[in-house]
C-alpha cells in the first residue's frame, strides 16, 4: 500500500477519536462515537485518496443541530486536525496555535468530547514521535550474540501458523484466528507479518491485538477442542511506528507472559525461532522503523540487517525471512522506474534489495505484508538488476490479508491489478489469488500454515464480509494454495 505524507497523521486521529468514544462512552449519545468515527475516517480517505486540500475543505458551518450539521462538524474537525498536526510537525507554532482556536470553538457544542484529542496527542508526543530519531530510543538495537533469538524451539514436525495485517480487532480477525485455530489445533506457534490499527497505541495493542488473542483461547469451543494458549510473535509493520512504537515495545515484554515460561520471550522488533532438530529458522525482521524516513521502500537498520546476516550464514537449514514491508510489489511501482534501464525493477524496493540481493540464495522464502491481499509470486523469479548476474528470489509471497482486505481486489478484477505480470504464479484457472464468499466486494481473508515434516506452507481463505458480521461466513479446509519448500 503506498502512502502519502498525512497517512500517519489520518492514523493518529483515528486512534485519538477510537480511545476517547471507549472510555467516554458513557457520556456520549448513543451511536455517536460511531457516527463520529465514520464520517471522520470517510473524509480522511477522501483526503488521503484524492489529494483534496485539506486546508480548504471545510466550509462554513450552519448553525443547526441536526445530523446533518453533525456530520460537517465532523468533516471539520477531521480537517482542522490534520492542518494542526501538520503546522506542529513542521514547527510552524503561530500556525498550530491559530489552529487550535479554530478548532476549540468549531467543537465547543458538539457531543463528542473533541477535546480530548489534544490530550491524546500531548500523551504520545505526537508528531514529535514520529520522527526516526524519537522512534530509536523505542526500538531494541541487537546486543549481544544471543539477543532476539527465541531460546525454545518448535519441534521437528511442527505446525506454525502465520497471519499479517491482522491487528484490527474486528469480527473478522477473531474469525479467522478461531478457525484457524480449531482447523489446525496442532499447530505450536504463530507468527504476525505486523500491523496493529491504527497506529499501535497502548489502547489499540490491548484492544486490538492482546485482548482477541485472550479471548479467542479463551473461547468455549476453542477450549472444548483441547488448544491451549500458544506462543505469538509479531514483527512491527508502519502502524505500530506511527505513534513511535513505545507501546508495541512495552506489549512484548507481556505478549507471552502466561506462558509462564520467559524461553518464549520476544526480546526486540526481530527475532530468530529455529526447531529443534536445526533444519528449520524464522527471521522475522523491522522494516517499520525504516518506513518512517521512507515509506513506500524501508529497509532494515544497519545494525538488524547484519543481525540477519550473522543469522543467516550460521544456518544450514532452510530460511524464512519475514517482513511487514514487501521486496516487490505485483501491483505498483514502489520506486520510480523512469531511471531505470528494466522498467520492472521499479515494483522493488529498493532497499531491502540492496541489504539482501547477496542473502536472497540463503533465503528459502520471503514472506510480507502491508499489502491487504494474498499474492503468491513465481519462483525462481529474477530481479532484473542489470548487474550482469541477476539475484534470485527462490521464493516470494505476499500475506497481508488476514483481517483487511480491498473491495478492488475481487478475482473478477484480477486483470486490472496485477501489473507486473510475470511476477505472480498462474495455474489453469489465472492467477492464484483469493476468491470472494457470498455477496461480499471483498475477496476473502487469508492465513497460512507451515508443515515442517512435509515441507510446505499452505495458505487457506475464511470469509470477509462487507457489514462486518461473521453470520455465515465460510472457513474452507482445503487450501487455497500449497507451495513447496522441499
Amino acid at each position: 500500500m503506498k502512502y502519502t505524507p498525512h497517512t500517519a497523521h489520518a492514523c493518529m486521529i483515528l486512534s485519538a477519536l477510537d480511545e476517547i468514544a471507549h472510555f467516554h462512552r458513557d457520556e456520549i449519545p448513543e451511536n455517536h462515537a460511531a457516527q463520529v468515527k465514520s464520517d471522520v475516517a470517510a473524509h480522511l480517505a477522501t483526503i488521503e485518496e484524492k489529494g483534496i486540500d485539506h486546508a480548504a475543505s471545510c466550509p462554513p458551518i450552519p448553525s443547526g443541530d441536526s445530523l446533518a450539521d453533525y456530520k460537517l462538524v465532523n468533516r471539520c474537525a477531521a480537517s482542522l486536525l490534520y492542518q494542526w498536526v501538520e503546522a506542529l510537525s513542521q514547527n510552524k507554532t503561530e500556525k498550530a496555535s491559530q489552529i487550535e482556536q479554530q478548532y476549540d470553538t468549531l467543537i465547543s457544542k458538539h457531543p463528542f468530547p473533541y477535546q480530548r484529542t489534544k490530550d491524546f496527542f500531548n500523551r504520545y508526543g505526537y508528531p514529535p514521535l514520529a520522527s526516526t530519531s524519537e522512534a530509536k530510543k523505542n526500538y531494541r538495537p541487537p546486543s549481544g550474540q544471543d539477543f532476539g533469538i527465541i531460546r525454545n524451539t518448535v519441534s521437528a514436525s511442527a505446525k506454525i501458523g502465520i497471519i499479517g495485517d491482522w491487528g484490527t480487532g474486528t469480527d473478522d480477525a477473531k474469525f479467522l484466528l478461531k478457525s484457524m485455530l480449531l482447523n489446525h489445533p496442532e499447530m505450536e506457534v504463530i507468527l504476525h507479518l505486523g500491523d496493529i490499527y491504527q497506529s499501535g497505541t497502548a489502547f489499540e495493542c490491548e484492544q486490538n491485538f492482546l485482548k482477541p488473542i485472550r479471548e479467542t483461547f479463551e473461547d468455549a469451543e476453542i477450549k472444548n477442542a483441547g488448544i491451549k494458549r500458544l506462543p505469538i510473535f509479531t514483527i512491527p509493520g508502519n502502524h505500530e511506528y506511527f505513534s513511535g512504537a513505545k507501546s508495541y515495545f512495552e506489549m512484548l515484554n507481556v505478549l507471552n507472559a502466561e506462558l509462564a515460561d520467559p524461553k518464549w520471550t520476544q526480546e526486540a522488533s526481530f527475532f530468530c525461532l529455529r526447531s529443534s532438530d536445526k533444519k528449520w529458522q524464522f527471521l522475522g525482521a523491522d522494516t517499520g522503523l525504516g518506513c518512517i524516513a521512507d515509506p513506500n521502500q524501508p529497509g532494515l537498520e544497519p545494525n538488524e540487517a547484519q543481525w540477519h546476516y550473522d543469522r543467516l550464514s550460521e544456518f544450514s537449514g532452510k530460511s524464512i525471512f519475514m517482513t511487514h514491508h514487501q521486496l516487490v510489489s505485483a501491483q505498483y511501482y514502489l520506486n520510480s522506474s523512469s531511471h531505470l534501464a528494466n522498467a520492472d525493477l521499479g515494483y522493488y524496493n529498493k532497499n531491502l534489495l540492496s541489504q539482501f540481493k547477496d542473502q536472497l540464495e540463503k533465503i528459502d522464502l520471503w514472506i510480507w505484508g502491508h499489502d491487504h491481499w494474498f499474492v503468491p509470486f513465481t519462483n525462481n523469479l529474477t530481479i532484473p538488476t542489470g548487474s550482469g548476474c541477476e539475484p534470485v528470489l527462490k521464493r516470494g509471497q505476499l500475506l497481508g490479508g488476514s483481517a483487511r482486505e480491498h473491495a478492488s481486489h475481487s478475482q473478477s478484477h484480477n486483470d486490472g491489478k496485477i501489473k507486473y505480470t510475470d511476477a505472480v504464479q498462474k495455474n489453469k484457472n489465472g492467477y492464484i489469488l483469493p476468491t470472494t464468499s457470498g455477496k461480499s466486494p471483498y475477496s476473502d481473508h487469508t492465513y497460512g500454515v507451515f508443515d515442517l515434516q512435509a515441507e510446505t506452507v499452505s495458505y487457506f481463505q475464511t470469509g470477509a464480509w462487507a457489514d462486518g458480521s461473521t453470520k455465515n461466513k465460510t472457513a474452507p479446509t482445503s487450501p487455497l494454495h500449497v507451495e513447496d519448500l522441499a
